[in-house]
């Protein structure tokens, strides 16, 4: 990933937005390990925008923050398989 640096932000990117955020789809393996982390450093991680209710059974996601503040939320779904479930 490559990120620009800016030598100002704008003034809508200074203000709070509730959906700002980054998303990493990742292996089910590495969805556990990497909440199994935050856990143990005691970062806080929840599914706190409910789109649990849009998921299939199957699909995990939750959300945390990182030191300054943003949020990231991490998936367990890949590109391939959004792929075949794309018109459930």
């Amino acid at each position: 990933m490559v990120l620009n640096r800016a030598n100002e932000l704008s003034e809508v990117t200074k203000t709070t937005y509730r959906g700002r955020h980054f998303a990493f789809n990742v292996s089910n393996d590495n969805f556990h390990a990497i909440v199994d982390k935050l856990h143990a450093a005691g970062i806080e991680e929840r599914d706190d925008h409910g789109e649990r209710e849009g998921r299939r059974p199957e699909q995990l996601g939750t959300y945390f923050k990182e030191p300054s503040g943003f949020r990231i939320q991490i998936t367990n779904e890949d590109s391939a398989e959004f792929a075949r479930h794309a018109n459930d």
